[in-house]
């Protein structure tokens, strides 16, 4: 999980991401479970059975990036993945009650980032040794990058390439054009990860009272996103 970018609009947001992994995790499609009546879209990691990025009936998103601050040694096993993670944050009521009920030990370093259907921003950062809350303003453009993938200088380039690429009426092809560009990073960037590729891009667009989740395959240059009408959101 490596590049994401949120921006807000009139009439919502538009949540962008890259899945940057080992091509044997490439997913195609889009799962969904329910817990007490609110079903959850995501698409499904076919090694870790949890998931990058997800959303919810009652408007509620999550997404995830590995690593938290500077990228960190691996002492596996651990008590449960990271993507598992995401998927129990629907589980709780809230952002602020899977914070307080969740036990983040033995858990791999990680950014959440938690989306409230009241356009509420919180993002959680864990180092593996302690928890991290920021919450960010709704009403603002942000940008991360996986630390696991970019380093510190890249990663500040690719933020300012992003807020130079803003302006007024951006549309969704025009976000997914920037974050195809990414893929090329990857490739030339990390040649130690030389099994690494952009294997889709997930797009979620909050309009109104609706959210919508677009899967874009890059093993199979898909000519048509899959799509999913998730929700009037309470």
């Amino acid at each position: 999980m490596c590049t994401v970018s949120y921006i807000p609009n009139n009439q919502g947001y538009i949540l962008t991401n890259n899945r940057d992994e080992h091509i044997a995790r490439a997913v195609t499609q889009l799962a969904q479970n329910s817990n007490k009546n609110v079903s959850v879209h995501f698409p499904l990691d076919p090694v870790g059975k949890g998931s990058w990025i997800a959303a919810a009936s009652d408007g509620r998103v999550a997404c995830l990036l590995n690593g938290a601050f500077v990228k960190h040694h691996r002492y596996p096993p651990y008590a449960m993945s990271r993507g598992r993670l995401l998927l129990n944050y629907f589980k709780h009521t809230s952002s602020t009650a899977f914070i307080q009920k969740s036990n983040f030990n033995n858990i791999e370093p990680f950014t959440l980032i938690l989306l409230s259907n009241q356009n509420k921003i919180t993002q959680i950062r864990w180092d593996g040794r302690q928890r991290f809350i920021n919450f960010l303003h709704p009403g603002q453009a942000h940008f991360w990058s996986s630390c696991t993938l970019y380093d510190h200088d890249l990663s500040a380039q690719k933020k300012e390439r992003f807020y130079k690429m803003l302006h007024p009426t951006i549309q969704p092809t025009n976000i997914l054009e920037f974050h195809n560009t990414m893929k090329y990073e990857v490739l030339i960037k990390n040649k130690v990860h030389e099994h690494i590729f952009t294997t889709s891009i997930t797009q979620i667009i909050k309009k109104e009272n609706t959210l919508s989740m677009h899967l874009y395959s890059k093993i199979y240059q898909d000519p048509l996103p899959i799509k999913v009408n998730i929700s009037k959101c309470l």
